[in-house]
């Protein structure tokens, strides 16, 4: 998150500052429910990159993921 920071105050300030109000309630969020999320890394294990969580949201048959979406490129195919 420090790194995503960073780049948005740099090119989008406005955007930075929620997203750092926002930052405050996900990792709250994260210690809460700690034992029951998932963690996946990039296949280079870079962390300082993209973590990706999973969770499953009480009976479902499959996870939940969370994505930083301020974190992710578009790549039209």
């Amino acid at each position: 998150m420090k790194k995503l920071l960073a780049y948005l105050q740099e090119k989008t300030p406005d955007r930075a500052a929620i997203f750092k109000k926002g930052g405050v309630a996900y990792w709250n969020w994260i210690k809460e429910h700690f034992e029951d999320l998932t963690f996946w890394t990039p296949s280079d294990y870079d962390t300082e990159n993209t973590v990706v969580i999973s969770y499953y949201d009480g009976e479902d048959a499959s996870p939940t993921f969370l994505y930083l979406i301020d974190g992710l490129s578009v790549t039209k195919v």
